[in-house]
């Protein structure tokens, strides 16, 4: 049983860290992305309320986890279900955080410049630029968000949260039958 016990924990220790090395490796992809196409691929939506963009994050951000606890036969519990929604809202933080450490650290822009993260997160969401199609309409914007911006980013949060109780069903469905 002890030996069980310390198994249990070693797999457990692992997926983490696997899975915290892909939550730091998601918005830096996200990030280089965006430079390159000029597109935040993690906020991509469809009919505006489905963030397929955070889903496909999100499932790269907790891909760790899945990834190392394959290896082992583990069950996930309770506490791992809570560590995935953490990772999986820590991913949209961290985008969030890569562009701002970038325009600290490259553009020379200040702190005070910015307003601290908080604003700099406020202003990004509402004015954030959105483009809708439409068949009767055509391609119409780029439209600023603004308020509907709060709206919009709270759609992500249980999206995020959604991916993570995938994972982990997942996870524990292929213990189930490991066993």
């Amino acid at each position: 049983m002890e030996n069980y016990s310390t198994q249990v924990q070693g797999s457990r220790a692992r997926g983490w860290l696997f899975t915290l090395v892909t939550l730091l490796f998601a918005p830096l992809l996200n990030f280089v992305i965006g430079l390159a196409i000029n597109i935040d691929l993690a906020s991509f939506a469809l009919y505006t309320f489905i963030p397929v963009g955070t889903f496909a994050f999100c499932a790269l951000a907790c891909s760790g986890f899945i990834y190392e606890s394959r290896k082992a036969v583990y069950m996930p519990d309770a506490v791992d279900l809570a560590f995935l929604m953490v990772v999986s809202i820590s991913a949209i933080v961290l985008t969030f955080l890569v562009e701002y450490l970038y325009l600290i650290l490259w553009h020379h822009a200040t702190v005070r410049e910015l307003g601290g993260f908080g604003r700099f997160v406020a202003s990004s969401i509402t004015g954030a630029q959105y483009q809708i199609y439409s068949k009767p309409y055509g391609l119409t914007g780029p439209l600023r968000a603004g308020d509907d911006g709060f709206l919009i980013e709270f759609v992500r949060i249980p999206a995020a949260a959604a991916v993570a109780k995938i994972v982990h069903s997942t996870m524990v469905s292929r213990a189930v039958n490991m066993s």
